[in-house]
């Protein structure tokens, strides 16, 4: 209660009254604060613990160090670092992957290798620790590296590990190898995306301008739901890159699996009126109005 208004004062002094050497009640708090946001308050009672002689345990230092990654102190990182080193915890794998991601989050990833590098247990959560950390700065050819590297060491990757190959490679525009790592994922380890990642992967292909490949892809679509998502985001890239043939099976596909949806519709009408297919349009129009669109965006026709 008191972490959630902002009294750390108050809740000193209800940690007074408990345990002097328990971490329990000091791991709450940490943890509460870090929860909120309160990186700063996070430290400060960290370091009061200290003061009072109670020895951090791992749960402590897992606690602490999102606290950390919210700072981006690469100063406040390596002094936590040393802690751990001195306390015996740099090989507790949770605290082994918390610190991996705070470097991470810090920009520093030479520190953040260097931890990986030690720990011998090296669990699918902290393969994807490190291959997230490289990702979120762009270093796509290390994202790949490790990834063979996971693989080449016998550990089987999961969904996370896949949802964060394709977002480095989609967010570097890497169209080829996002597909490749998707074909990876359905034809060697069974894994399922969800429907917001194919329609993401389809948003991509539409981007650069790959509509055909984006065609190709959601025909490979495994489930209804996977393809109401995909075929939407088909048809607004088709209006994006004025690809009349390739929208009007996208439009289809989304009417047959979703029924009447007036922002589908929308982007139909559009996409006709861009092409000056203004018979067209004018039929889709009159089906929004029945269905009680009034205006439709982008609109370019002068009423008659």
């Amino acid at each position: 209660m008191y972490v959630n208004m902002g009294n750390i004062d108050g809740a000193l002094t209800v940690l007074d009254k408990s345990s002097k050497l328990s971490t329990v009640p000091w791991n709450t708090m940490i943890a509460e604060c870090a929860h909120h946001g309160l990186s700063s308050e996070a430290i400060s009672v960290f370091h009061e613990m200290r003061l009072r002689d109670v020895t951090p345990d791992s749960v402590t230092l897992v606690s602490l160090l999102p606290a950390l990654s919210l700072l981006s102190s690469q100063r406040m990182g390596l002094w936590i670092h040393s802690i751990i080193s001195k306390t015996g915890h740099e090989c507790d794998v949770f605290v082994g992957t918390s610190l991996v991601d705070m470097y991470s989050k810090c920009g520093d990833l030479d520190m953040a290798q260097l931890v990986f590098e030690k720990m011998s247990n090296k669990t699918i959560v902290l393969w994807n620790c490190i291959m997230r950390g490289y990702g979120m700065h762009g270093d796509v050819e290390e994202v790949d590296r490790l990834f063979s590297r996971m693989r080449g060491s016998g550990k089987d990757p999961d969904i996370t590990t896949f949802l964060i190959l394709t977002s480095a490679c989609s967010h570097a525009g890497d169209v080829e190898k996002v597909l490749n790592y998707v074909d990876i994922m359905i034809s060697e380890y069974s894994l399922p995306l969800k429907a917001e990642h194919y329609a993401s992967i389809v948003d991509l292909l539409g981007r650069k301008g790959l509509i055909k490949e984006a065609f190709e892809f959601l025909k490979r679509m495994p489930t209804v739901v996977v393809q109401k998502c995909g075929w939407g985001a088909l048809l607004g890239a088709c209006r994006t890159h004025g690809d009349l043939e390739v929208g009007l099976t996208a439009a289809e596909k989304v009417l047959e699996l979703e029924g009447l949806h007036c922002g589908y519709n929308v982007l139909l009408s559009n996409l006709y009126a861009e092409q000056e297919k203004w018979m067209d349009a004018s039929v889709v129009r009159r089906h929004l109005g029945e269905l009680g669109i009034k205006k439709i965006s982008g609109w370019s026709m002068v009423d008659g």
